[in-house]
């Protein structure tokens, strides 16, 4: 008789636990896994439950022989559609692997166009940032040229000022020298008529007085004729001749006396006219020099002019270089991107 508190349904219950773990379900087993009952009241309940699990599996052996069938039908349609299935996936992935291995034979022919463009790309802006670092030399020195040149012009334009300022000076002082020639030679005419009239005048007055004294000696001679005897008369011819020979000395000397101060009045006024020359030739070399100066100042003014549109073509290669650059650059930036992406 089982003992109060262990029913068959606790046992049938701990003996499917064993079976479930791979086990086969003893007495000890079962008691261990009740944690309580005898062996004499376990056992007959675990034998009830084994009889009871060999009608079960006889019942459930003719199910599953039906159950088996159809399984293995379906599993035969499965299969084939499972198959049917992997020869379309097969087929699926081998045209899409095509399409793939198509795909990237054309990324990489592509990406060794894009290498062969970056590269030419990479030598164009390194001929660029060249051709940028020339024109920049060249841009350097251009600027350079340009400082020596106005410099340059402007060391031209304070000589040619002071050309100017000297020529103005040579005007006026040339004017000045001109009216005091004009007036000396005014003054000179001047003195020279004065001269003439008091030369004139001491002829006349000496003419006068010869005539005074021919006329005393007439006078003289006519009272020696009348008292003197003829050798008288002889030494009194005499005596007239010495005094007309006197008179005649002495006006060959205020003559002489009045050349000569003419021809030293003359030398001033040669050495005035030679001064005055020299003056003119002074000017003459001064206007040449500086006409020389207004020449190289055109001279200069034209280079600078032509240095100037040359650096202007210059800056604007330079710029023009710089957008291809950045052009380059740009199209570098978008080659990089695209081969990211």
């Amino acid at each position: 008789m089982a003992r109060p508190g262990i029913r068959f349904e606790q046992v049938a219950k701990a003996a499917e636990i064993i079976t479930n773990n791979g086990l086969e379900p003893t007495v000890d087993r079962v008691r261990e896994q009740l944690g309580t009952g005898s062996k004499s009241t376990i056992g007959p309940m675990l034998k009830q439950w084994r009889s009871q699990q060999t009608e079960e599996n006889t019942t459930n052996s003719s199910l599953n022989q039906d159950v088996l069938s159809a399984v293995e039908a379906l599993n035969a349609y499965l299969t084939q559609q499972a198959e049917q299935s992997t020869e379309d996936a097969k087929r699926a992935f081998e045209e899409e692997k095509q399409a793939l291995t198509e795909q990237l034979n054309a990324a990489q022919s592509e990406r060794d166009k894009l290498n062969g463009e970056l590269e030419a790309a990479t030598h164009r802006i390194e001929v660029s940032d060249q051709r940028i670092e020339t024109l920049e030399q060249q841009h350097n020195q251009l600027t350079l040229e340009n400082t020596r040149l106005e410099v340059k012009l402007s060391e031209v334009s304070g000589q040619l000022y002071e050309s100017r300022q000297a020529q103005q000076e040579l005007k006026q002082e040339n004017k000045t020298v001109r009216e005091q020639f004009e007036h000396y030679q005014d003054s000179m005419a001047k003195d020279r008529q004065d001269e003439r009239s008091r030369f004139e005048q001491q002829i006349a007055s000496l003419n006068q007085q010869l005539q005074q004294q021919q006329s005393v000696h007439k006078y003289e001679l006519q009272e020696l004729q009348s008292q003197q005897t003829a050798a008288k008369e002889v030494a009194l011819n005499q005596q007239r001749n010495e005094l007309n020979d006197q008179h005649e000395k002495h006006l060959q000397e205020q003559r002489a006396a009045f050349e000569r101060e003419l021809a030293q009045q003359q030398k001033q006024l040669n050495e005035r006219e030679n001064a005055l020359s020299d003056i003119q030739g002074d000017k003459q070399r001064q206007a040449t020099e500086l006409q020389n100066a207004n020449a190289l100042r055109q001279q200069l003014q034209t280079t600078l002019e032509q240095l100037q549109s040359q650096q202007q073509l210059r800056e604007q290669e330079h710029q023009q270089a710089l957008a291809a650059a950045r052009s380059e650059a740009t199209r570098y930036a978008n080659l990089l991107e695209k081969l990211s992406r």
